[in-house]
């Protein structure tokens, strides 16, 4: 056959390797028998050992058992002939959905999936089961999805239709044993991973010429002289070694799995347990392959439901070969989260697998996140975190990032060993082609010469198949491809410090342009994610001086908040089951802090009557007190905003110390007044005539600020009393403007560029009403109208300060419709400053370049300032995250309405605030103003004040932020975490009772100095510093 490529005949050569090698593909387990096949099915997950006393119905290939979401226990059973001794055997399964084989006392076995709709690779139908003889029986768990949940239409422009969610048929499709030919499945294996090496060359070089050579020999050979024979043709070619200058890839076995995604939590419980059975039989079989597998949460539900397999990862990980990845309790949002969930995260994390395994992990492996705030590098590194691992960069839409291994820099300073896996992704398949893509693509070829794989199905679990395993052990050492062996993650990050002065230096935020829309989408989940937030530092900080402290039960509840900031439910992107099981398990987490509030108020021997806060209420059913105590978690003595809910007045009208009245504003009761530092303040509470407001105007004004709103609801004025200065500049604030919302690919995920140019209106009011005019607050009432949708708002101004407030109510149902609002600020100024987790980012305002052109949407959480330093103006919200700065127009997403996965998202009754601040001389005021609106205030209806001494310290001084108080970890000390805010240095004073002694501790409260500080130490802090300090009990 020589000169064949010479001469024309190439396609027809390839066309018949193609062949040859899919020949061997349908083949390597031939001689098949079906088994005979009985089945349950039923609407719940069963634990396994509870399935074997189920009454079974026969069924037969090719019938339905069936629906989405359903689950089916199947057993079958064959009896092998004779013939079938002493042959190694398989079984090829698809039952109709994803499968777990278990054993007769309910232990896992191997999971297995029978289709996916994003990737034809991702089958896994075939299960060794080695050698056996007489009769063959199996147990199989069969889930009504596969691996990517159910088949939906994810280009649907309405919600018509008789399943807009989704349909799912279980079908008994096909069930066999046979024989497994090992030596086929290599020749298979060779000959796909030799054509893939073919493929992604250069076709005329040598080394494909010699590779689609050996190829053509072998197809030709083995229909005439067998399996060694065509192995052999191949020998040549797989001997040639990688040349010298090849890099070398660290592959890893993984298996993202998403804690939820397009199934609900539910199942990813079993996703878990047929990846991790899976990756045990794959230790088993290759003495050199390695896993990792990230994510506390998953291991310990693996520990609850399964404690046989639970053993089997332990002794695992003691060995060395199974590697526990990413210090995070789950992978999470980290844009949508506070700084103190990302420590959170960390503590539980690192906890978890110190004490279950014994092991330290000191890498962040978050590798499908959507953007990573420029405050996480110091939180990983004072968390002993210096390793950061991502990809998800590299699906920029505009411009690419310049980096694959480099040091992060934070706005603090500290630094981060990162790397982006080259390949591009985590769901490696070990393939030539990645492989050698990775390689040529790989930003640091020229100064490194090692990058990491990660191999395997991921997303819905999985992990590496066999073949896929098989693949990076052909790449060992092979002329074409990178060098290839499975290795650890942690010994490659030690490989790279040791390479660190080699390593540029990137300084500020990894954004990520694409999916913005999830800074907006699922709204509800945002705002119970954001209550969860702060009524947990509520209640530590509320228990944090008592006998008894609710360590487990806040425990639990801050885990459960952890896994429901997982990057795919708190951004927004998965199907409407994920939200039905979040809202259920919000409600739960809520009233387990409420309830821990009724026993401080028990324990303490206070006679309470009714409780509020933003989650939770509960009224005895008796006569009001004349006593109304407040508790906030706070650093400053202020005015201060606060918010009660579900109190019912009963049509009265009531005043605090008879100057600050309780005012109404649709389901809440707003006051202004002075909150000390010491926690509880209480109030004498008094009935007060009802209010009758008969003006007709549409101007609010205070002795700071006069608004004046056209009859549309939009400011036209808002003129400083003490300067003149209109800080409208001359245009229109509080501009809600309705758009469509087309994104061009990923409906949950996107808002795209083009969104701008696509208004639909700008909503007018029709109707207004001056409502309230008293000692604290003015107010208009506005009602708009959409075509389908209605929203009522209170536009609210205190007697002091500039900053006005606008309650909404939205009954939103729209579709595919985006709602914003805008304000004017000056367009000057070339910089906004955003509030990100535990820091303070600077944003252009101006666009210079494509970079700047594709942030024209950016995650926020409190506020985003534009000033110059002296004067300027904020936007603020009490649960919105999309903003946008561009030439003059400081704008806010409030509601989306996308049809997938999600075709109901976001639709009904929503009710959040946000508010327009400017300020004169004082730009750290912002800040305060944006936590009083975010607090959850406890208000307690009580017989006597409370006088209960909650915050035992305080810090004086401004710019420093005491964001949490709290018992230890695992002691009875106090815990305190003060972060500077505005990128200063800044000194401030500690304030205790003089019997307290604190020593400064990491994250994760392990004590890091022997510096004692005692009531009246100042302490000192660089820019956006956070420091933790742990009492000395001693």
């Amino acid at each position: 056959m020589r000169g064949w490529f010479q001469q024309g005949r190439r396609i027809t050569a390839v066309g018949r390797i193609g062949d040859f090698i899919q020949e061997l593909k349908r083949t390597y387990v031939h001689d098949e028998l079906a088994f005979t096949a009985t089945q349950h099915t039923c609407d719940e997950r069963l634990p396994l050992i509870d399935t074997f006393d189920l009454e079974r119905l026969p069924i037969r290939e090719g019938e339905k058992w069936g629906s989405a979401w359903q689950s089916s226990y199947f057993v079958l059973s064959c009896d092998l002939p004779k013939e079938y001794e002493g042959k190694e055997l398989a079984v090829r399964l698809n039952l109709g959905g994803e499968m777990l084989v278990y054993s007769e006392n309910g232990t896992p076995l191997y999971g297995l999936t029978s289709y996916s709709h994003y990737e034809k690779d991702y089958l896994k139908d075939v299960h060794r089961i080695g050698f056996r003889k007489g009769k063959v029986t199996l147990y199989v768990e069969v889930a009504a999805n596969d691996l990517f949940g159910i088949e939906r239409d994810e280009k649907k422009l309405d919600r018509s239709g008789e399943h807009p969610e989704g349909v799912w048929n279980g079908v008994f499709t096909y069930a066999r044993i046979g024989i497994f030919d090992d030596r086929r499945w290599k020749l298979y294996l060779a000959g796909e991973f030799l054509f893939d090496l073919y493929q992604s060359i250069d076709k005329d070089s040598p080394r494909a010429i010699r590779v689609l050579g050996a190829l053509l020999d072998a197809a030709l050979i083995y229909p005439v002289r067998g399996t060694e024979a065509a192995l052999s043709a191949l020998t040549e070619v797989l001997d040639k070694p990688a040349v010298p200058s090849a890099l070398s890839t660290t592959a890893v076995g993984h298996a993202h799995i998403d804690t939820a995604w397009l199934w609900p939590i539910a199942e990813t419980h079993r996703k878990v347990t047929r990846t991790f059975a899976s990756q045990l039989r794959n230790l088993e079989r290759y003495p050199s392959y390695l896993f990792g597998a990230s994510t506390p949460q998953h291991y310990r539900w693996v520990k609850e439901e399964h404690p046989a397999l639970y053993s089997e990862i332990k002794s695992a990980v003691a060995s060395g070969r199974w590697e526990p990845l990413g210090a995070m309790w789950v992978e999470p949002d980290c844009s949508l989260v506070s700084g103190e969930s990302l420590v959170r995260q960390i503590v539980e994390g690192k906890r978890f697998f110190r004490k279950e395994f014994g092991v330290d992990v000191r890498n962040c492996w978050i590798p499908d996140v959507f953007g990573y705030p420029a405050s996480l590098p110091q939180i990983l590194k004072k968390a002993d975190v210096p390793y950061f691992l991502t990809q998800k960069i590299s699906w920029n839409a505009h411009t690419r990032f310049p980096h694959e291994t480099f040091l992060w820099e934070g706005i603090d300073g500290s630094q981060v060993i990162t790397h982006f896996l080259p390949e591009r992704t985590y769901n490696s398949g070990g393939r030539a082609d990645g492989l050698i893509r990775a390689e040529r693509g790989y930003l640091e070829k020229d100064r490194l010469d090692e990058f990491l794989t990660a191999v395997g199905i991921g997303d819905g679990g999985g992990g590496p198949k066999d073949e896929h395993i098989e693949r990076i052990i052909l790449a060992e050492n092979l002329e074409g491809v990178p060098k290839s062996s499975f290795g650890r993650v942690d010994e490659f990050f030690d490989r790279l410090q040791a390479a660190r002065e080699l390593l540029d230096v990137y300084r500020g935020e990894l954004y990520l342009e694409l999916h913005r829309g999830t800074l907006t989408t699922q709204a509800r989940t945002k705002k119970n994610n954001r209550i969860f937030e702060e009524a947990v530092r509520v209640i530590e900080s509320l228990f944090a001086t008592q006998k008894h402290y609710p360590r487990e039960a806040i425990r639990q509840v801050i885990r459960d908040g952890l896994m429901l900031q997982f990057h795919d439910i708190l951004p927004g992107s998965s199907i409407g089951m994920v939200y039905r099981e979040a809202d259920a398990l919000y409600r739960t987490m809520f009233e387990t802090l409420g309830e821990l509030i009724v026993e401080y108020l028990e324990d303490n021997e206070i006679a309470w009557r009714f409780i509020s806060s933003s989650f939770f209420t509960q009224d005895r059913g008796i006569d009001r007190s004349t006593r109304l105590s407040i508790y906030r978690f706070n650093d400053s003595d202020d005015m201060r905003l606060v918010k009660l809910e579900g109190l019912e007045t009963d049509g009265k009208s009531y005043m605090l110390d008879g100057k600050y009245p309780l005012t109404q504003f649709g389901d809440s009761h707003w006051l202004y007044l002075p909150l000390t530092r010491k926690g509880w303040n209480s109030f004498v509470l008094g009935e007060r005539t009802p209010e009758r407001v008969s003006k007709d105007s549409l101007i609010l004004e205070n002795d700071h600020i006069t608004y004046e709103f056209d009859s549309n609801g939009r400011i036209v004025k808002a003129v400083d009393r003490m300067t003149g200065r209109d800080w409208m500049h001359g245009r229109a604030g509080n501009a809600l403007r309705l758009y469509a919302d087309t994104p061009q690919k990923w409906e949950a995920w996107d808002i795209d560029y083009y969104y701008r140019y696509q208004e639909i209106e700008t909503l007018q009011a029709v109707e207004h009403r001056y409502l309230v005019d008293n000692e604290s607050f003015a107010a208009l009432r506005f009602v708009y109208k959409t075509e389908c949708s209605t929203i009522l708002q209170y536009a609210i101004l205190p007697k002091q300060g500039r900053e006005i407030y606008f309650k909404t109510h939205a009954d939103w149902n729209e579709c595919r419709k985006l709602l914003r609002v805008e304000f004017p600020v000056d367009p000057m100024v070339e910089w906004a400053s955003c509030d990100i987790p535990y820091g303070l980012l600077k944003r252009k305002t101006h666009i210079q370049d494509e970079q700047d052109f594709a942030r024209f949407e950016f995650a926020a959480r409190g506020f985003v300032d534009v000033g110059d330093g002296k004067t300027g103006a904020a936007l603020l919200s009490d649960s919105k995250y999309g903003y946008s700065c561009r030439d003059g127009a400081l704008g806010m997403s409030l509601l989306r309405a996308p049809l997938d996965p999600d075709p109901f998202a976001d639709l009904g009754e929503h009710s959040f605030v946000y508010a327009f601040c400017p300020y004169d001389d004082k730009p750290d005021h912002v800040r305060g103003i944006s936590d009083a609106l975010n607090a959850p205030d406890i208000a307690v209806f009580a017989e006597e004040p409370i006088s209960v001494d909650s915050q035992p310290l305080a810090l004086e001084g401004s710019g420093v932020e005491l964001s949490v108080l709290k018992q230890a970890e695992t002691s009875a000390a106090l815990v305190f975490r003060a972060v500077e805010s505005g990128g200063q240095e800044r000194l401030v004073m500690l304030r205790c009772d003089s019997s307290l002694v604190f020593n400064e501790a990491d994250l994760l409260e392990d004590v890091i100095s022997d510096k004692e500080y005692r009531n009246g130490d100042l302490l000192e802090f660089r820019p956006f510093e956070i420091r933790t300090f742990v009492q000395n009990l001693r």
